[in-house]
């Protein structure tokens, strides 16, 4: 073998590498929605976020599993809002426990795994092309919601209280819960949204689990 064949060979390894270790197996943008009762009606806020799923690593961790061996899945983008009136309501990607996790709130609303164990391929990639092309709608259950937050002051990102949605009326108070969260598969051109940047730019940062961007 020529010192050239060697070198073209190492070179598409090399491109190889870089083309799994940069780009998603698949990718799944989905309108979230949060309809809330309120004691002066219904209160709503959507975010148009994106589902990515992970590529496993090429060479495994040895006796590696799950997360270390790459894959899985990962949100972007901001996290919805609703407007109360008094005060602003944030879903956010995790708790300071780092539970609940957002990315549930679309694999779960959709019923990802469900379709994946009804999918001839067996496979995610599978299960998000099928998405992809029907764009469904689904709701998401209320075992499935994700944690919530208000701000105190919303200049100051440290002045959080979190809760879930079931300490709604508790921290809330009186006549507030969540009615459903839906969520919607949409086009791929469809923009993610940046209105959490527009008018909390304090917030848009991923210290506060609100949001997080994917270089």
């Amino acid at each position: 073998m020529s010192k050239a064949t060697i070198f073209v060979a190492l070179a598409l390894a090399l491109a190889l590498l870089v083309y799994r270790c940069t780009t998603p197996a698949a990718t799944l943008r989905c309108r979230i929605v949060i309809e809330v009762d309120t004691p002066g009606g219904l209160k709503i806020g959507s975010s148009v976020m994106e589902l990515v799923l992970k590529r496993p690593f090429i060479v495994p961790m040895p006796g590696g599993n799950g997360s270390e061996s790459g894959g899985g899945f990962q949100l972007f983008g901001e996290a919805p809002f609703v407007n109360l009136g008094n005060q602003v309501l944030f879903m956010k990607y995790s708790s300071k426990d780092s539970r609940p996790e957002a990315e549930y709130v679309i694999t779960d609303g959709l019923k990802m795994f469900a379709r994946r164990r009804a999918t001839a391929e067996d496979s995610n990639e599978a299960v998000f092309r099928e998405l992809n092309r029907t764009k469904p709608l689904g709701e998401v259950a209320p075992t499935d919601f994700p944690v919530f937050a208000t701000f105190a002051d919303v200049t100051n990102p440290h002045s959080d209280t979190e809760f879930q949605a079931k300490s709604f009326q508790e921290h809330l108070g009186k006549g507030y819960a969540i009615k459903r969260i839906t969520v919607q598969v949409v086009g791929k051109d469809v923009p993610l949204t940046s209105a959490l940047t527009a008018r909390f730019p304090a917030l848009a940062n991923k210290e506060t689990r609100l949001s997080l961007s994917r270089k």
